[in-house]
């Protein structure tokens, strides 16, 4: 694909500070932030970790509603507006990339860089790949980028492109979101067969994918944005998802973007960036299940027909967009019977806002099917963070099994812990009472003499027998027959016999649980 004279004149600017160009990635590390959720993304050299939850309210004019995120008029990086308004880059001019923003950059211009080729179209689910060829100018791709975000409103998956040249007609990009993730060092692999001798680089699709296509005709600044979703044998029919009150937002730079605006991405001429918005409500449409992406990547198409020619492309990255609410649990380890026992939810993953209810359940068994009645009510979920079951006081020693289930809401999927979960179980050991004793003093031959034991430290409910035991000599060898039961007796030595009392706690066969034996 030969791009011709002007191909070496413009040649792809890597981000700042990545400094190997092929097939790079650039990430900035995650660090968490008050008010955002990044994608979690894990290219072979970095992985994008999720940032926090972020207010919203942003002034800037053109943003998605409920989104704080800045699809500006005329595109650009930076951010414009004041806090909480948020942009590609951390900050205004000068800033680096936004912590949680994966950037990817297209191999180096030249022999080594590779494209769709041989007629390939969207419909074919293994694309041919070619090398030593360019694709017209105008759909020599340069870095494409990848952002969410979490609001107290939703959740937006944030994307933008950029290419070498400014073209001279309609743009279109198609970004393909998959469940699977190509990898050939795998098993399996899970690769689409890219052509004979080429190394695989395109994940095989699945039912339920999905294809976000930025159109933006000749002359345009408003790009149409649409969405489609794998049939297994086809993309299916176009959904617009912009415009008035639609689920995503578009725009492109109209003027030149600075390598100080753009972390090194730029410069930009004006039409060779765009960026969108979209809602996760159009992502995973109401009524669904959770859902989740593992690999995105980004494509040029030659016109505005769907089933033209394919251009250009970025590779894969591995991510995880996801619609999924995560609950994680820690109960109470280990106790003595008497003492409570609870659990703590974490839910993670949630707007900030999220609503609904945690209901913790305990079971006996190691199965979960015998549920302990606690009496402790569903606790109400007030967004993001740790969630307490309240005490209960199990009344039989035994291990305890915990799950919890949330229960969603209108913008978060309900999800459940699962018995046997490590950290979700509860051990309640028995008692360990001790025995004290004080016998009678020195008594004249014919008199009785007895002992008395204290018994504490148990259950108030303690049952069992206290069994007293009578020597002649200090090593306690020489056992007296005394005849008296397992409670307290009465005994009249004979003369000159050194008597000695012993005590042992002995149980019932009956006895109730949590009493163990105690000398």
């Amino acid at each position: 694909m030969s791009e011709g004279n002007t191909r070496g004149q413009h040649q792809r600017a890597t981000p700042k500070g990545n400094t190997k160009r092929s097939g790079a990635v650039r990430v900035a590390v995650f660090v968490a932030l008050p008010l955002l959720v990044a994608l979690l993304v894990v290219p072979a050299k970095a992985m994008l970790q999720a940032p926090a939850v972020a207010d919203p309210s942003c002034a800037t004019a053109n943003v998605l509603s409920g989104s704080n995120f800045e699809i500006d008029v005329n595109g650009n990086l930076k951010v414009d507006g004041p806090d909480p308004c948020i942009d590609w880059l951390a900050n205004g001019t000068g800033s680096d990339l936004r912590s949680g923003v994966l950037a990817k950059a297209d191999k180096p211009a030249g022999s080594t860089d590779d494209s769709f080729g041989k007629g390939t179209a969207e419909n074919d689910a293994n694309p041919t790949i070619v090398s030593g060829s360019i694709p017209p100018n105008k759909s020599d791709l340069k870095v494409f980028g990848a952002f969410t975000e979490t609001t107290a409103a939703g959740k937006f998956l944030e994307l933008f492109w950029s290419r070498v040249q400014n073209p001279s007609g309609t743009t279109n990009m198609d970004f393909e979101l998959n469940q699977k993730f190509c990898d050939p060092a795998a098993t399996p692999t899970n690769c689409a067969n890219n052509g004979s001798g080429v190394t695989p680089e395109t994940p095989l699709r699945t039912t339920g994918d999905l294809l976000i296509t930025y159109d933006l005709a000749k002359g345009g600044t408003v790009p149409t944005i649409s969405i489609r979703t794998w049939t297994g044998s086809a993309w299916g029919p176009a959904t617009v998802i912009s415009g008035a009150g639609g689920s995503a937002l578009g725009s492109v730079n109209t003027s030149t973007i600075s390598v100080a605006d753009s972390d090194g991405i730029g410069p930009l001429d004006p039409f060779t960036f765009g960026e969108a918005a979209v809602s996760y409500s159009a992502l995973f449409p109401s009524g669904g299940t959770c859902g989740t992406f593992g690999s995105a990547y980004l494509k040029s198409r030659s016109s505005d027909s769907f089933p033209a020619e394919l251009k250009d492309f970025i590779a894969p990255e591995r991510v995880h967009i996801s619609n999924c609410t995560s609950l994680t649990t820690n109960a109470t380890g280990s106790v003595t019977i008497g003492s409570p026992i609870s659990d703590t939810a974490t839910l993670s993953g949630a707007t900030s806002d999220a609503g609904g209810t945690i209901a913790f359940h305990l079971f006996s068994d190691n199965q979960c099917t015998n549920e302990v009645t606690t009496g402790l009510s569903p606790v109400t979920v007030s967004g993001n963070g740790d969630y307490n079951s309240g005490n209960f006081t199990p009344t039989a020693v035994g291990t305890y099994y915990w799950t919890a289930s949330y229960s969603g809401d209108a913008n978060n999927a309900a999800t459940s812990t699962a018995c046997g979960d490590p950290g979700e179980s509860s051990v309640v050991t028995k008692a360990h009472p001790a025995l004290s004793t004080n016998a009678a003093g020195p008594v004249t031959l014919g008199d009785p003499i007895s002992d008395t034991a204290t018994l504490s430290g148990a259950t108030s409910d303690a049952g069992g027998t206290i069994a007293f035991h009578l020597f002649s000599d200090n090593q306690c060898t020489n056992e007296v027959t005394t005849g008296l039961s397992p409670e307290l007796g009465e005994l009249h030595p004979r003369c000159g016999r050194h008597l000695l009392l012993d005590r042992q706690l002995q149980r019932r066969r009956q006895q109730p649980a949590g009493l163990d034996r105690v000398r």
